[in-house]
């Protein structure tokens, strides 16, 4: 071995299969745990999948229950969008939940019982949707199932000819009525009585009789079917599916939970390899680097002084690497690490533009936000209301810096128009948004003059989708508003008349101590609305002067605490209850209070806005 490294080529070829087996065998570690790393992810893709399809499931059973179950399509034909949506993300779940089971690097007994547990839930929570899928078919709405026929028999006997106590038939209908909006079963009962007292008044009317005991028949069907499907959801088959579901949610955490712990274990596990590999090839190039320092003398020792430099400085490019002139391997061996050192900082000027491109980038797009915030303040009427009306407050808070909601003020002779408005989207999306809303009622209410409320809601929801392309592209862009026009009334001193129109948002106000409600269409402006048939409706109340107005968004009363509870309406009117008679500073305060107090522990889930004025 000695004389086979005599000459400084040996020697160099030596030293360059030594390290060119210390890269490869790294370049091959950094390959193996590359691919360890990329099923990692692969693993925290199905999880998320997972997850994400029990969501979209939950929606879509939220869906079927609010909309399919009073889909006359769904019980003629007995097919629905919704459900056949569903059942594929089932099935998706289900076979992300065996691709789980096949990785081996995650494969505990927490994780295969809790899959297991997860599966089986899900097969019963299957089974229990179907039943209720069932059950709401054979229920049936309108002119379909059991109700179809109990409306059938009903108004055979309205239509007939014959005579009789048609306030008792009255009474009947209304506890029908009651029962399906209330889902109490004391009006079975009372549907019952009525049905006996009117069957003994027509008796002698063998046809009318059998109706009505048909009708009878077909009501008790349904109120059982309603019963076994379930009145509220912690009754009948809605509280097995609900059981279900949180079974199905506590395993996917337990999961979640496990399976994290597992990837952060193997992740740390390949950090102290690869550091320990890294550290060992190291270790080997300082050994080659003294070897050949010992043995090449000067011309090596200045090389390795030269690589030194070069690497402690980051490969500086101010830091050049002196070449040693000479024909020799050893001259070649110098040409090869310079031009390696050369590609190695042409590799970190590229890595470091290109950063500098990233941050550049995102400096850019957020001094547009900050642009963009600054212009949404702009349009604001903080200071034109001031000029009309003294007491009054905003409680003003987007979710990110900029917001999908806004407040609009106009005055027109001696009225004034005040709006507040929720539109689709958040940040940057919901702010174009808002501008796109703002613009449109300067059009609608100040270029048009176009005053009655219902009017502007209407000529606003035309304009709105005309902008948008609607009819077009079929996009759900949308607004929620709360619309109020305020004057003086002429017949009373210190009484104000205020016209209200709203867009899925009601107007709160005061009367006295009072705090009261008016509700809105059940319609938004723009979108794809199912009500978009409903005509918006003018609301006109009188106030005497020191009552409030109070309009918001839905962002204060949906937002959910730590517990998930959202604070909802009730509670609202409540709280305004409690501060009507402090001076609107202090409500203002009051109200910043309790909604810190409420996001204690989490976090801002909508933009909230929220303005209230004295008369």
């Amino acid at each position: 071995m000695p004389g086979l490294l005599r000459t400084i080529r040996a020697k160099l070829l030596f030293a360059f299969f030594g390290f060119l087996m210390i890269v490869s065998f790294l370049a091959l570690v950094d390959f193996l745990f590359e691919i360890r790393e990329k099923r990692i992810e692969r693993i925290l893709d199905k999880l998320q999948q997972v997850k994400l399809n029990l969501q979209t499931a939950e929606r879509d059973q939220y869906v079927f229950f609010k909309d399919e179950i009073i889909n006359p399509d769904f019980h003629k034909s007995g097919k629905s969008i919704v459900l056949e949506r569903r059942e594929k993300l089932i099935q998706s779940i289900t076979q992300d939940l065996n691709d789980l089971r096949s990785f081996g690097e995650i494969n505990t007994s927490t994780v295969v019982q809790e899959t297991s547990n997860l599966t089986s839930n899900l097969k019963l929570y299957e089974d229990k949707f179907a039943q209720i899928v069932r059950l709401s078919r054979e229920r049936g709405f309108k002119d379909y199932g059991t109700e179809g026929d109990m409306r059938k028999y009903i108004h055979e006997i309205e239509e007939s000819n014959t005579t009789f106590d048609m306030a008792k038939l009255l009474m009947i209908r209304r506890h029908e009525k009651d029962f399906i909006l209330r889902k109490e079963k004391a009006y079975i009962e009372k549907l019952s009585k009525m049905v006996d007292l009117l069957a003994k008044e027509v008796q002698e009317q063998p046809r009318l009789s059998n109706l009505l005991r048909q009708y009878e028949a077909a009501f008790i069907q349904l109120a059982d079917l309603e019963a076994q499907i379930g009145f509220n959801e912690n009754q009948g088959l809605k509280k097995e599916l609900n059981s279900y579901q949180k079974a199905i949610i506590s395993s996917i955490e337990r999961i979640d939970t496990e399976v994290t712990g597992q990837v952060n274990y193997l992740r740390a596990q390949n950090n102290v390899i690869q550091l320990g590999i890294v550290a060992g090839g190291g270790g080997l190039i300082i050994f080659l680097g003294f070897f050949l320092t010992r043995i090449l003398s000067r011309p090596i020792s200045k090389l390795s002084g030269s690589i030194h430099r070069i690497v402690e400085s980051n490969f500086d490019d101010a830091v050049h690497f002196p070449q040693i002139k000479s024909r020799d391997e050893l001259g070649m061996l110098s040409q090869d690490v310079s031009f390696m050192i050369d590609r190695v900082k042409a590799s970190l000027n590229e890595i470091k533009d290109k950063s500098e491109k990233v941050e550049r980038k995102h400096r850019i797009l957020m001094e547009g936000v900050t642009y963009a915030k600054r212009i949404q303040q702009a349009i604001l009427p903080t200071y034109t209301i001031e000029q009309h009306f003294k007491k009054f407050f905003v409680l003003y808070r987007p979710q990110f810096d900029v917001s999908g909601d806004f407040y609009w003020f106009s005055r027109h002779d001696d009225k004034y128009l005040l709006a507040v408005v929720d539109c689709t989207g958040k940040g940057v999306s919901g702010a174009f948004m808002s501008m796109i809303g703002n613009t449109l009622l300067n059009e609608v209410i100040d270029e048009k003059n176009i005053e009655d409320p219902s009017l502007v809601l209407e000529t606003l929801n035309t304009e709105f989708r005309i902008s948008l392309h609607q009819e077009q592209n079929l996009s759900s862009d949308s607004m929620d508003i709360c619309l109020c026009k305020i004057e003086k009334s002429l017949d009373k001193e210190n009484y104000w008349n205020i016209t209200y129109a709203g867009a899925n948002r009601p107007l709160i106000y005061s009367q006295g101590w009072n705090i009261c409600e008016l509700k809105p269409t059940p319609r938004s402006i723009g979108g794809r609305d199912i009500n978009k048939q409903l005509s918006f409706e003018n609301q006109t109340i009188e106030l005497k002067k020191g009552d409030f107005l109070y309009l918001s968004t839905d962002g204060f009363v949906n937002q959910s605490n730590a517990e998930k509870e959202k604070y909802g309406m009730p509670r609202f009117k409540e709280f305004l209850q409690h501060i009507i008679h402090l001076p609107t500073d202090e409500q203002a305060q009051r109200l910043e209070q309790e909604l810190d107090r409420h996001l204690e522990g989490t976090s801002q889930k909508d933009d909230i806005t929220l303005f209230a004025l004295k008369l």
